[in-house]
């Protein structure tokens, strides 16, 4: 895992840049322009650690920035979803939006937070159980972010990066992100699993917000598809949270055998994002999930700010919608 830590000065020098912001959710394209120089002050240390996760492709698969800026005067986490716009500073914002930046393009999808570009990730009540961001008491899967496409594949127009930035941890400090490498889990398994891996073998489900929330619930299952895929020594894997599923005994066993990898320890790294954190994580190098936690669902709830970060918008132009950086 590469990390970087920003020292008081670097930190209060972004401070100073990230005054007078305009409200990322209501005028994201004015927000976008005022925080395009947030972040020039991070040093040039921390820009070529930066630039090479994002660009190198045998970089660490994820990145733990600490000692960021915070919001001097963060709300009650609002557990109804509806944010308090009112005395806010968005510095949080700023710093999500502005690493996305330095990594490449944060976007919007309409299926995800309805378009917004910087997403408020809140337990909700009622969904303690749900594989969603939305859930605490269930363990949310290895997965790859995705995005629904009606082509049948959930993985060509997903976000090549996340950035996750920590406003509060949970009260009891239990949840983790967990992450895992693809070259870890090929490593580890037989060539015979690898290769049956590769084969288009697997369906992957829809991701559960396109599920619940627009298609009444009921899964929709992907084309056939390899969950391995790439050169060898720089793999790509794909892996849904709502259900992964081989279409044979052996890609399934094969399957199984991924996933008993994944929840081996020593194999993976995990992170409790505190404030003032950011978690940067390649979503096609590798997949994540999060651990359990009991939710308290009082003012101190675990709130967590989340950006979809591409690489290229161009190859996905015909997705594009009348929003400012929104696609379907």
């Amino acid at each position: 895992m590469g990390h970087v830590v920003l020292d008081d000065t670097t930190r209060n020098a972004m401070v100073g840049k990230l005054t007078g912001l305009s409200n990322p959710y209501t005028q994201p394209r004015h927000f976008a322009a005022e925080i395009r120089t947030s972040l020039s002050v991070i040093g040039a240390n921390a820009m070529m650690d930066i630039h090479d996760f994002a660009t190198a492709p045998d970089s660490p698969a994820v990145m733990l920035i600490e000692n960021l800026p915070t919001d001097p005067h963060l709300p009650p986490t609002p557990l109804d979803g509806v944010l308090t716009h009112t005395a806010r500073s968005y510095v949080g914002e700023a710093v999500t939006y502005g690493l996305g930046k330095l990594i490449g393009e944060p976007i919007g999808y309409t299926t995800e937070k309805d378009g917004d570009i910087l997403h408020n990730l809140i337990p909700a009540q009622g969904a303690e159980t749900m594989q969603s961001n939305r859930g605490s008491k269930v363990f949310l899967n290895f997965h790859n972010d995705s995005v629904y496409d009606e082509s049948g594949w959930f993985h060509t127009y997903n976000a090549d990066f996340l950035v996750l930035y920590g406003h509060r941890s949970d009260p009891k400090r239990q949840a983790e992100t967990i992450y895992i490498d693809a070259k870890t889990i090929c490593a580890v398994l037989s060539d015979e699993d690898v290769e049956l891996l590769r084969q288009p073998l697997f369906q992957m489900a829809a991701p559960s917000n396109f599920t619940v929330l627009l298609n009444n619930g009921e899964k929709i299952w992907s084309r056939l598809g390899g969950v391995i895929s790439g050169p060898d020594n720089a793999p790509e894997i794909t892996v849904a949270a709502n259900g992964t599923r081989g279409t044979t005994p052996q890609a399934e066993e094969a399957l199984q055998r991924l996933k008993a990898i994944c929840d081996l320890p020593e194999h993976s790294v995990s992170v409790r994002i505190s404030a003032g954190q950011a978690l940067l994580i390649n979503n096609r190098k590798g997949i994540h999930a999060r651990s359990t936690f009991e939710p308290t669902f009082g003012p101190d709830e675990r709130w967590l700010l989340r950006a979809n970060i591409r690489r290229d918008t161009w190859a996905m132009r015909q997705r594009k919608t009348d929003m400012w950086n929104v696609y379907v």
